[in-house]
C-alpha cells in the first residue's frame, strides 16, 4: 500500500529558504521547485553553486555521490529526501515553487544529523572517490570485479563492485564513504590504499596508494590515477633471452608468480662470475617486453665488453632458481 501526502508549502507566498552553514549539512527541498527536478539539478542554485563539490543521496539504502549530471545517484527528486552536503561557505539558497504532492519512491531519507553546519578542520565528512581501472592488453571483463579502499592512517575500509559487465578496455568506478558519526570520512595527509578484487586469479593490479590533499578535502572529491591491470602468470619461469646469439645486448625475459626480489647473474663457461643484476623487487607480473625483460649491454662489472662465446644467465627470485645458456658471436 501507499500513502500520498499534500499540504501546505513550507514557506510564504510560495517561498522558502535552505540555509547552509559551513561544513556537513542534512538539507531536504521544502517546496517542489521547477528548476530542480533531478539531484544533479541543486549545482545549479545560487549558494549551492561554487559552493559544494558533491551531493550525497540515500538511494534504497545506498549512499550515492552526485557531482555531475548522469552520475550513479542522479535520480528524480520527490517529497521527503534529504541530501548531505559540505559546503564552504555560509549561503542562503532561495526556492520557490508549490507545497510538495508526492513523496520518494524507492529511496529513502538520509540517516539524520544531530547539528547542521559541522565545522571542519582539515577534515572531511564526505569522500566521492573517481578512478579508472585499464586492461590495454586483454580487455577487461568486470564481471565480478571490485575495488577496495583502505584509509592506512584510520584502519577504515570501503569496497564497491563495478556495475558494468562489458569486455572493454577501461572501465571506470565511483565509491563514496560517509561518516555522519564522526565527521571524518578522511583528513589531509590520509594515506589510501586503492586495490582491485579480482575473480580472476590471473588477473591483478598493483595496489596504488594516494595521500588526501588539503583540496581533496575541501572539494570531498578525488579523481584518482588509473589503475592498471596485469597478467599474473600461474608459475615463475625463466625464459629465453633475446636475441640468441646476440652482439653486444640482449634482454632476459621472465614471469613471476609472486612478489619477489629478483637477482640475475651471468656466468662465463668457466663459471665465473661477470656480471650480476640486482633487478629489485618486482610484483607478480608478465617480464617479456624489451621495457619490462632484464637488459644486459654485454659488459662485465669493471664495464669491459666481454669476448665471444657461451655464456649462462641464473634468475634468482624468492625461492625460485633457474639458468639457461646464451650465446655471444661477434
Amino acid at each position: 500500500a501507499s500513502i500520498r501526502l499534500g499540504g501546505d508549502a513550507l514557506g510564504a507566498d510560495g517561498m522558502s529558504t535552505i540555509t547552509l552553514n559551513p561544513g556537513l549539512n542534512l538539507v531536504g527541498l521544502p517546496l517542489k521547485d521547477s528548476r530542480v527536478t533531478r539531484v544533479s539539478d541543486l549545482f545549479a542554485l545560487e549558494g549551492i553553486a561554487d559552493n559544494a563539490s558533491v551531493i550525497i543521496v540515500s538511494d534504497n539504502g545506498e549512499f550515492k555521490a552526485v557531482g555531475r549530471a548522469g552520475d550513479p545517484g542522479d535520480i528524480e527528486i520527490a517529497g521527503g529526501q534529504s541530501f548531505i552536503l559540505t559546503v564552504q561557505a555560509t549561503a542562503t539558497v532561495a526556492i520557490s515553487g508549490d507545497g510538495w504532492d508526492n513523496t520518494a519512491s524507492g529511496t529513502m531519507a538520509a540517516p539524520p544529523i544531530l547539528t547542521q553546519g559541522i565545522q571542519m578542520t582539515g577534515i572531511t565528512p564526505v569522500l566521492a572517490l573517481n578512478g579508472l581501472i585499464v586492461d590495454s592488453v586483454r580487455g577487461i571483463n568486470s564481471a565480478g570485479l571490485g575495488v577496495s579502499v583502505k584509509n592506512l592512517s584510520t584502519g577504515g575500509a570501503f569496497t564497491a563492485v563495478i556495475g558494468d559487465t562489458s569486455s572493454t578496455s577501461q572501465v571506470g568506478y565511483r565509491l563514496t564513504v560517509v561518516d555522519i558519526v564522526d565527521g571524518r570520512a578522511a583528513a589531509i595527509g590520509d594515506i589510501l590504499e586503492i586495490s582491485v578484487i579480482s575473480p580472476d586469479v590471473s588477473v591483478g593490479v598493483r595496489p596504488l596508494q594516494y595521500t588526501v590533499t588539503a583540496e581533496d578535502v575541501r572539494l570531498s572529491r578525488i579523481e584518482l590515477p588509473a589503475l592498471f591491470l596485469r597478467e599474473i602468470p600461474i608459475e615463475t619461469e625463466l625464459l629465453r633471452n633475446y636475441p640468441n646469439p646476440f652482439n653486444p645486448e640482449t634482454w632476459i625475459p621472465y614471469q613471476l608468480a609472486e612478489d619477489a626480489f629478483v637477482t640475475l647473474t651471468i656466468y662465463n663457461s668457466g663459471g665465473q662470475v661477470v656480471r650480476t643484476l640486482d633487478v629489485g623487487h618486482q610484483i607478480a607480473a608478465v617480464y617479456e617486453s624489451q621495457s619490462k625483460a632484464i637488459y644486459w649491454d654485454g659488459r662485465n662489472e669493471f664495464g669491459e665488453t666481454v669476448a665471444s662465446g657461451v655464456y649462462f644467465y641464473t634468475l634468482t627470485a624468492g625461492d625460485y632458481s633457474a639458468t639457461r645458456k646464451m650465446l655471444i658471436l661477434k
